[in-house]
């Protein structure tokens, strides 16, 4: 059986990538333009919203697929 830790590192490290991935665009376009990380800034919520909609849809696959 597994322990908690095993489950849960995977989503730790996908959220950490997810954080580090902000944090490389923000540095990158922050050296070109305001207007550049402007865009990054309003974008961003669409991708986060699309992607609250998203992963847990395809979790439930993941999990009917697994049984």
């Amino acid at each position: 059986m597994a322990n908690s830790w095993e489950i849960t590192y995977p989503i730790i490290a996908a959220s950490a990538s997810t954080l580090a991935l902000a944090l490389v665009d923000t540095a990158v376009l922050g050296r070109y333009s305001t207007e550049a990380l402007a865009t990054v800034g309003l974008a961003r919520p669409t991708y986060v919203f699309a992607s609250a909609l998203m992963i847990p849809s395809g979790t439930a696959v993941q999990i009917l697929v697994a049984r």
